[in-house]
């Protein structure tokens, strides 16, 4: 291999490397958690809300927008590592906090309990658990003093459908979830299962929800200044206010 030749390899091969850094950094990539509607499921427009509110906002700045729909667990741990880029529709916690940046609010989300509809239990505190089992969904951050409480039992599964079924059943007492999320879940995903259960009136907790963004990213910082920017901008013509009546969550 002559010189002329090895050098005329290794500038296309620095070529190649340079546009494929520009090509990600103009691209984004969103890992998207299933059965969360109205926030995240392929079955809504545009993906849901919170998908469909990122990736307008991206877009908007510039981006190429991928969606990817995912199990929860697979699209939380996916973009602490960097497979993937941004996590619409997250909790804040100090540990995720380490991982990944949090855009301004965009939701907030009510945590509420299911019960057997003939079930009497309304909650108020953490002593009305007391002795009972509740069912929870693998890494959700539920608050701190739900998760460590020795006043009742927790049992973890996959997916927030198996623990509806489970309390129908009795096999379980109580589960929780979003307020929207389980609306929407019992009436399109389990209909059979409306006229067994209830929602409570007492919520454990009103949290923000957030869209993060993955850490691993050198330009992490600028694509959480570019969202919040975006999204203010949303609230203020309006757009915001249109997207959530398009997804039902006025």
């Amino acid at each position: 291999m002559t010189l002329p030749f090895r050098l005329l390899s290794a500038c296309l091969a620095l070529l190649a490397a340079f546009v494929a850094g520009i090509a990600r950094a103009d691209m984004v990539t969103i890992a998207a958690c299933e059965n969360y509607a109205p926030y995240s499921d392929a079955s809504l427009p545009g993906d849901g809300f919170a998908n469909d509110l990122t990736a307008r906002i991206m877009s908007r700045a510039g981006y190429d927008v991928s969606v990817t729909i995912m199990p929860w667990v697979r699209a939380l741990q996916g973009t602490e590592t960097g497979t993937f880029d941004i996590l619409p529709s997250a909790w804040y916690t100090e540990a995720r906090g380490r991982t990944l940046l949090f855009s301004q609010p965009i939701a907030l989300s009510r945590l509420v309990f299911v019960k057997p509809v003939s079930s009497p239990f309304e909650f108020h505190s953490l002593d009305d658990l007391r002795g009972l089992t509740v069912g929870t969904v693998s890494g959700y951050a539920y608050t701190p003093d739900f998760l460590t409480s020795p006043l009742f039992q927790r049992t973890a599964v996959a997916d927030i459908v198996l623990n509806l079924r489970m309390v129908a059943a009795r096999r379980i007492d109580l589960t929780l979830d979003d307020e929207l999320t389980l609306r929407f879940i019992i009436h399109s995903r389990a209909p059979e299962l409306a006229p067994l259960l209830s929602l409570t009136r007492g919520v454990l907790s009103e949290q923000p929800l957030y869209v993060a963004f993955s850490r691993t990213r050198p330009d992490a910082e600028r694509l959480v200044a570019a969202f919040d920017a975006g999204l203010a901008r949303m609230q203020a013509d309006g757009d915001y206010q249109r997207l959530l009546a398009l997804h039902q969550m006025e």
